[in-house]
């Protein structure tokens, strides 16, 4: 071959070289672009899903409980379930007026783990309303008054039959009165005083329901701590003075008017307790009925016992007889308000949802 041609084949050898290195190198680059892209939207997808959480999260969401009606059905308050900023349920309250919603002169919102064990809503005339156990509205003259600010905490309160007299039992978190106390309040007036005291620490041993229940007009009963045990005190309106009635003992409960009055027997705060005991208040006879968890008396024979994710009804007849009906309780809910029609029970539920949210289930028991 011709030296020229070897030379020309050479040359045309290298070019195709270097266009093969240029190509190849474009690929790799092309690829490594792709790459880079691809993990560019995979990032860009992680990011939108991601969200932050709503900038308003004490009124992210409100489920309706319950409409309490005035006594001459014209106006009314409306209860809230709310989800705090704190991802915790509360309950707020709302006026009804000529079936229109309004906010009181001031926000009511409060959080109870026990709203089914003391009535949020209670009518003490056709005007005046009592919220929480901590608020009177006075429709009359459209006027929202604080009953005698709280310590700290609102434990648990009662009302005498006649809607005259609350007691309420309050927690104290000030270093010079630290502790718990029982107090009366006549609600024509507003006036009150301090019945009982428990001083220190002590109060922290004596659980996390604490019970008042009154057993007639002028005397109530209340649970707390004497000598490290639980007892059950009472009061008088009329000799002002109080009286240990039972000792190893808490949780006294009843309904208005009742001839019953129920006790949880405890040797002391560290004894699990499996069985209740119903007094009749005429005679004194008494009945142990197994059991367990929290009481709640719907009417003058019949209440209810939640313990865990069971829920019974139980009948009491005068010869301290009695009768129980199992009830199927949702799962992941929680009673939190108990209405009597004739001859039914409607049981509203809390329910858990995802997400830090919550709903209302009910559910309409048959009692006999």
């Amino acid at each position: 071959m011709p030296k020229f041609l070897r030379i020309l084949v050479l040359i045309i050898l290298l070019v195709f070289f270097c266009m093969s290195l240029i190509a190849c190198s474009n690929i790799v680059n092309k690829e490594e672009n792709d790459i880079n892209t691809e993990h560019s939207n995979e990032a860009t997808d992680l990011e939108s899903d991601f969200k932050e959480p709503e900038s308003d999260g004490a009124d992210s969401q409100q489920v309706r409980v319950h409409d309490f009606v005035s006594p001459d059905h014209t106006w009314g308050v409306r209860l809230y379930t709310k989800t705090f900023e704190s991802r915790l349920p509360g309950f707020k309250v709302m006026l009804l007026n000529d079936e229109k919603e309004e906010p009181f002169q001031q926000p009511i919102v409060f959080d109870r783990e026990d709203l089914m064990l003391a009535d949020p809503v209670v009518w003490i005339s056709k005007n005046r309303v009592v919220i929480n156990g901590e608020w009177i509205f006075d429709q009359s003259n459209n006027s929202l008054t604080q009953i005698a600010p709280k310590l700290d905490w609102i434990y648990t309160y009662s009302f005498s039959p006649d809607k005259r007299y609350l007691a309420r039992c309050e927690k104290s978190d000030n270093s010079s009165q630290f502790g718990m106390e029982i107090r009366l309040f006549d609600l024509e007036d507003l006036s009150n005083k301090t019945v009982y005291f428990f001083p220190g620490a002590k109060v922290w041993t004596s659980g996390i329901f604490f019970s008042i229940a009154w057993t007639d007009y002028q005397t109530f009963v209340f649970d707390g701590n004497l000598d490290e045990q639980p007892t059950v005190f009472q009061y008088s309106l009329t000799s002002e003075k109080v009286e240990t009635i039972r000792s190893k003992a808490w949780s006294p409960r009843n309904f208005s008017d009742s001839s019953f009055l129920s006790f949880i027997p405890v040797a002391n705060y560290y004894t699990h307790a499996e069985e209740i005991i119903v007094q009749d208040k005429g005679s004194g006879a008494e009945i142990g009925i197994p059991g367990e968890g929290i009481l709640y008396w719907v009417d003058q024979e019949h209440f209810l016992l939640v313990y865990r994710n069971e829920l019974s009804v139980y009948r009491m007849e005068n010869d301290l007889t009695y009768s129980k009906k199992p009830i199927k309780q949702h799962s992941s809910s929680t009673p939190v308000l108990v209405d009597r029609r004739e001859n039914n029970l409607l049981i509203k539920y809390l329910k858990s949802e995802d997400n830090y949210r919550f709903s209302i289930e009910e559910e309409m028991i048959e009692l006999d």
